[in-house]
């Protein structure tokens, strides 16, 4: 039977502005006060514990803080991106699309800016600190939850064994 934890604290949240893609269209700019939630599995516990809380909720803040009060942008070849000074020219579908400046941007790694797509980046970062948080390598499983709303969210799952 593993050992399992959950993090849910009221700073892991960010609010961005997006839009999601679909096959035919895309829906216009808003945004949400997303939250984030991890769930960790290990075998075993070492000092009493899984892992030491703090380094893995500073791992989750910091790219929480990141994407907070940003414009996120998925990278696809359905976006053409052009810099123009201290801006990005968007042109969606080959539509005219937007300017924003950089600085309020992040372009994130992902094909769409959806809750599990999100899910996925944000493990991707944390799994990239785990050395701080998990040193004995005893963790087999890590889930992310991103929700947009109350009762909306999606999550992504990494099997670490």
């Amino acid at each position: 039977m593993p050992y399992l934890l959950r993090v849910e604290k009221q700073y892991l949240k960010f609010s961005s502005a997006h839009f999601t893609l679909f096959p035919d269209s895309r829906e216009t700019l808003h945004g949400h006060n997303y939250t984030v939630s991890l769930e960790i599995e290990a075998d075993a516990l070492h000092d009493g514990m899984v892992v030491d809380f703090g380094p893995l909720k500073k791992a989750a803040r910091a790219i929480c803080d990141r994407m907070d009060e940003k414009v996120l942008l998925p990278e696809t070849p359905r976006i053409e991106r052009r810099e123009s000074g201290p801006n990005y020219d968007l042109s969606i579908d080959g539509d005219a699309g937007y300017r924003f400046p950089k600085s309020e941007v992040v372009i994130v790694p992902i094909n769409n800016v959806t809750c599990e797509a999100l899910a996925w980046y944000i493990a991707q970062d944390v799994l990239n600190s785990r050395p701080q948080w998990d040193a004995s390598r005893s963790v087999r499983r890590l889930r992310v939850w991103v929700e947009e709303t109350p009762g909306q969210q999606g999550g992504y799952e990494e099997s670490l064994v």
